[in-house]
Formats: structure tokens, C-alpha cells, sequence
């Protein structure tokens, strides 16, 4: 499921130009919207067919995604050009 996304986001770049691998949540994590719970990631893996699947994996306190998708739906804001 996780390898058909365009992007990837196996790879984050650390303070210090180092770059940490981010695991790709496991499929086992996976759950409807109605078993879905506090720190499970909110990432829509799959709507069709009759029921809306989530990715599930686990989050960090605050976040609504786990590690790999966060790297997917949050972008860094463009600093200011100067003129």
C-alpha cells in the first residue's frame, strides 16, 4: 500500500546536514475509522470499497500522523525571498 505513494518519505534530514531513516508503518497497524484511536495515525491509506481505512501506526504526542506520513502532509514554510 505505503510503496504506490509518489513521494517518498523514508528519509529526514537532521540539524547538521545528517539524514535518519523513518521506518514505513507496518500494514498490521492498519484500522477503520471506528477502531481508530488516541496516537494512531489519521493518514487516509485507502477509501474505496466500503470502508475508509487509516494507517494506524503510532504518532508522537500532538501529532496526527506517524513519523512517515508527517513527512508527507507537513512542508516547511518558503523563507522570505529577498528583494
Amino acid at each position: 500500500m505505503y510503496g504506490s505513494c509518489p513521494i517518498s518519505p523514508g528519509s529526514s534530514h537532521e540539524p547538521g546536514g545528517a539524514v535518519s531513516e523513518i521506518p514505513e508503518p507496518s500494514s498490521r497497524d492498519q484500522t477503520s475509522l471506528l477502531k481508530l484511536r488516541a496516537q494512531q495515525c489519521r493518514f487516509i491509506g485507502s477509501d474505496a470499497g466500503s470502508e475508509t481505512i487509516f494507517c494506524g501506526a503510532p504518532t508522537s504526542p500532538g501529532s496526527s500522523w506517524c513519523p512517515w506520513h508527517r513527512r508527507l502532509v507537513y512542508t516547511k514554510p518558503l523563507s522570505p525571498r529577498l528583494a
